[in-house]
């Protein structure tokens, strides 16, 4: 799975087939399929492992940071920076696979939508600790502004498109903190 995942991940579903998967990894068919009854089943446990990793390092880095909002959202955008901006990956994993399995009830793009929803519940979750009011809608906002980002600078847009989404975030938030203010 770890094989299978970077080759999703730097080259795409489309490109990587099974048996692109077996060589790299060294693993035989038949140790593959033991375990994986088609490439959609790979794909599938392949995206619930990089979810739980990435819920995993976003939750480790608002426990390391301070108990304030903008170390926390400072700490957020450098690890947002470093994971998927400054790299080669092709995208967003989760909206690749999610336009290639478009249906709504098929268990990839339920993995896809429980990543994404699990991304703004949990940045509803810091929103809320934080008195902003409506955290839910605030924190589907700031996804937004993320994954614009993401997907501008995936395609090569000049400019620094996380910088740009930065400073829309923060008159955001400060929007919001004044809201909060003038109803307490």
């Amino acid at each position: 799975m770890t094989t299978a995942l970077e080759l999703f991940l730097y080259e795409g579903f489309q490109s990587v087939g099974v048996d692109r998967v077996i060589k790299c990894s060294g693993i035989s068919k038949m140790t593959l399929y033991k375990y994986f009854s088609s490439k959609d089943d790979l794909i599938e446990e392949c995206l619930k492992r990089y979810h739980a990793e990435i819920i995993a390092e976003i939750q480790q880095r608002v426990a390391q940071s301070p108990l304030v909002m903008e170390p926390q959202i400072a700490g957020l955008l450098a690890w947002y920076r470093a994971k998927f901006i400054d790299t080669s990956v092709r995208g967003c994993l989760f909206v690749s696979a999610a336009n290639l399995y478009s249906e709504p009830e098929h268990p990839i793009h339920q993995v896809c939508q429980l990543h994404k929803q699990t991304l703004i519940e949990l940045f509803s979750r810091l929103l809320q600790m934080f008195g902003y009011a409506n955290p839910q809608a605030l924190a589907l906002q700031c996804l937004i502004l993320f994954e614009g980002a993401r997907n501008l600078s995936a395609i090569g847009i000049t400019g620094d498109s996380l910088d740009a989404a930065t400073q829309v975030l923060t008159v955001l938030l400060q929007h919001h903190r004044v809201a909060v203010a003038a109803s307490a």
